[in-house]
């Protein structure tokens, strides 16, 4: 009877313990399910926010598409497309920024499919395309008020002059910082900064220099009463340059270091279409004076000096400072007398 009533005991534990068990067991099983189904839906959502944000840049690509970076064309332009068949839509407008130093547009991107809508936006930031007579990353100094410039000038640092006087400019005298000691038709200070023409680095030109001009490493020195021309128009020298008094240069001349022009220097330019400069320097360029002739862009990494007594016909631009001594007379080439233009200079998605 003991035994017997021992028996039953054991078989009603090993029920309670497996009734347990199936309950811990369909327990898990269901949350197992939950999860399951929780990844799931959480997979669907992630794979269809991927999906709407692909959409938004879709629809800032498609404007960009369209209007490129042109400023005037992209400003207030706007796209919308339904692609149907539930895989949704996308918008795109593009508007003017605020606050910001330089121009600047907002393209904001817009998709939706069914009630899940993304938004992001780009920011384009743009500059002026500077058509001018001389352009400075530093300073423009003058060292009087003879002389007569036609055409705009702009320094990303400031304008002035040594001597009290005020120079000619008939055009606009622009600046970062202040500007004074010209007489311009209009004067612009705190103007934003406008990139400088980058040449660097020479090796379009050297190329050029090597297979149908004149290429020559290290330093070359002319001397006086030199008549230089290069064959094919071009001479390319790896160091610098210098002329000594009346020397005459018909061609183009690039330096990878500076040049030097001493006094009564003479320049004839030979292919203004092929050659769209007169010098570029990978350092400074210093002109000496009674120098005549110099035809197109003067450009230099470093900082232009120009000596009494010169007469130009083109433009000063360098990443440093400009210095004008006595008596310049520079006249802007006529194809450089064309309103700025806005040019994109960086962009990035802001959200």
């Amino acid at each position: 009877m003991n035994t017997l009533r021992k028996l039953k005991n054991k078989d009603g534990s090993a029920l309670v313990v497996t009734v347990c068990f199936m309950a811990i067991l369909l327990t898990v099983t269901a949350a197992m399910l939950a999860l399951s189904s929780y990844s799931m839906n959480m997979s669907r959502q992630l794979h269809e926010d991927a999906a709407v944000l692909a959409l938004a840049e879709a629809g800032v690509g498609d404007l960009l598409g369209r209007y490129g970076h042109n400023y005037k064309l992209l400003l207030g332009s706007s796209v919308s497309t339904n692609f149907g068949g539930g895989l949704g839509t996308f918008t795109a407008s593009a508007a003017a920024g605020v606050g910001a130093s330089l121009p600047t547009i907002l393209v904001t991107g817009t998709g939706t499919i069914g009630g899940n809508t993304r938004e992001t936006v780009l920011e384009l930031l743009f500059t002026r395309k500077f058509h001018g007579a001389i352009l400075a990353g530093g300073d423009i100094k003058f060292s009087d008020g003879a002389g007569l410039i036609v055409g705009d000038i702009h320094a990303n640092g400031k304008i002035h002059n040594t001597t009290g006087a005020s120079k000619k400019i008939d055009g606009t005298a622009s600046a970062v910082g202040t500007v004074g000691g010209v007489a311009a038709t209009n004067e612009i200070p705190g103007h934003g900064a406008i990139d400088i023409p980058e040449y660097l680095p020479f090796d379009e030109w050297e190329a050029i220099a090597i297979a149908n001009g004149e290429w020559y490493e290290g330093n070359l020195n002319f001397p006086g009463m030199s008549n230089t021309k290069p064959n094919g128009g071009l001479m390319y020298v790896t160091g610098n340059v210098s002329f000594g008094q009346n020397s005459r240069f018909e061609g183009h001349l690039v330096a990878g270091g500076s040049i030097t022009i001493a006094q009564r220097f003479v320049y004839i330019p030979t292919n203004t279409n092929a050659f769209p400069f007169a010098m570029l320097a990978g350092l400074d360029i210093d002109i000496g004076q009674l120098s005549e002739g110099l035809v197109g862009d003067i450009w230099a990494a470093g900082q232009i000096d120009v000596a009494n007594n010169t007469e130009l016909n083109g433009s000063l631009i360098a990443k440093g400072d400009v210095n004008v001594g006595n008596r310049l007379i520079l006249t802007v080439l006529p194809e450089d007398l064309d309103e700025d233009e806005l040019v994109p200079v960086m962009g990035g998605w802001v959200r």
